[in-house]
Parts: structure tokens; sequence; C-alpha cells
């Protein structure tokens, strides 16, 4: 267990079996298809009415500009507009503090290559303001602090992959700018899990690197300085880990759970 500011969190790793407690129905059932086949895309919930918008990704020939929203009374989508520019391996992610704006940040482009573009998308209207990163960011995790701060971590540049971070806080004029310092580690394919109880912090954890080279290694993100944080080596991981899951799991365990992924490039 660590101890930060007087938080206490824990990274654990577990391997049981369980038989699921019944529900009163496990049903799964079809509702109407997209407009589009898509992949490496997102799916983001609508606070204002309930929805899912679903903007870009990959249909096994070309990036998509498309966006279209999940109406659940309905089990219909609808069409959108069109985001600025098509994107995969993106984030997209909502800011109530930001006139609830979508932030579509980011990802890869089949024609130009990786972005350094965002979209505001308003999801209610489809109207979509463009802004700039501060860099070239794909593959990379996202984290939405207290309603107004959001922060890009790591991702890859199509060069190499990148320490940095990219903050954007809810404002007059509202801009992404530069994380004060970088990660101990250049990971994409890793993760970024906000710790919750108004900590202000993320764990960022494993990844690998352009040169596929895969870490243990784990840090802080810490919001109210726009900084990261290294932890000391004891900290680190049992095993390396890429392209694996993590999950925060709130008071009274105060823990963050890591599940599957790949150990190296073989594995």
């Amino acid at each position: 267990m660590l101890l930060y500011h007087n938080i206490y969190f824990t990274v654990i790793f577990i391997i049981c079996f369980t038989v699921p407690t019944p529900q009163p129905s496990n049903a799964w059932f079809f509702v109407g298809n997209m407009s589009s086949i898509r992949y490496l895309h997102t799916s983001t919930l609508i606070s204002q009415d309930g929805s899912v918008l679903i903007t870009g990704g990959y249909n096994a020939v070309v990036g998509l500009a498309s966006t279209e929203k999940y109406i659940p009374s309905t089990g219909c989508f609808q069409t959108m507009s069109c985001m600025s520019v098509a994107r995969y391996l993106h984030t997209a992610d909502q800011l109530p503090s930001l006139s609830s704006f979508v932030i579509i940040a980011g990802g890869y482009n089949t024609v130009s290559g990786v972005l350094n573009t965002a979209d505001l998308f308003d999801p209610m209207t489809g109207n979509i303001i463009t802004i700039a990163l501060t860099s070239l960011r794909y593959a990379r995790r996202s984290v939405v602090f207290n309603a107004s701060k959001l922060v890009l971590i790591g991702g890859g540049n199509g060069v190499t992959t990148i320490a940095t971070g990219d903050v954007f806080t809810a404002g007059s004029p509202s801009l992404f700018t530069s994380a004060n310092n970088a990660m101990p580690m250049a990971p994409f394919w890793h993760t970024a899990t906000d710790l919750g109880n108004n900590s202000y912090l993320a764990f960022i954890a494993g990844g690998m690197d352009g040169r596929a080279i895969f870490f243990s290694a784990v840090a802080l993100y810490q919001a109210s300085s726009t900084a990261f944080i290294s932890l000391v080596a004891g900290v680190n991981m049992p095993t390396t880990r890429a392209y694996h899951t993590a999950t925060y799991l709130p008071a009274p365990y105060n823990q963050v759970l890591l599940t599957g992924g790949n150990l190296d490039s073989t594995t």
C-alpha cells in the first residue's frame, strides 16, 4: 500500500475464479446497426440525454470522420456531424464544465498520419470547434479531473513514443498546454487511471515503447501541479505489461486492479 498526500492506494494483481451472482435477466438482444462498420473508435456516455456518442474509427480500408449517437429509448443510431478530420486510436471525453462538449483528441489518420488536433464536439447540436494539441499524439490515455480538466498521457508521435502530457483546462480561451515535466517512461498501450477521492491523481502503469520494449514501471500524474511524479523502483509491477486494463476500486478498497495484457512482443 502506498501513501501519497495522506491518500492510500494499492496496486494489486489478482487471479481468481468465481461464479457470477444470478441477475434478474441475463439476456442479450440486438439493437439497430451503426451507419458504418468501425473499430478503433470511441464511445462516450452523454450526460444531457443518456445517449452514447460514437466517433471515428477504422473500417479496414480508411479512417472515419463520421460520428453517430446511440439512443437507448429507441435502440437506434442517429447520424451526427462529421469530425474535422478522420481519426482512429484517439480519445473522446466529455467535460461538463465546458458546456458538456466532448473533446475528441489526437489519433491517427490514414492520409496525414498522426494528428495534433482536437475537436470540441457539441453532442446535442453537432457543432465543432477545432483546436491544437501541443504535439502529435495517438494511442495515448486520457483522464478527466473534476469535470473541468483533461490530460492526455503518453502515446506515439509517428516516430517514437513520448513521455509528455497535454493538459486542457476549461476556461477562456480553452487551449491545450504541456504538462510541467515528463514521465520516467515513454509508453503507449499503457493505462492511466483516476484514483478518485478527489485526489487529483492518475496512476500510470506499464505500456511499451516504439522498439517493442515493454515496461513494468509506474508513475503518478498530479492534476493540481500538472506534473508527473516518479515512484520508487520497488513499486513497479512484478512483470512487464502492455495492452492491459486498469480499474480503480473505490473505498473501502482504494486499489487499482490491473488485468491481462502482453508481457512482451511474443506473449
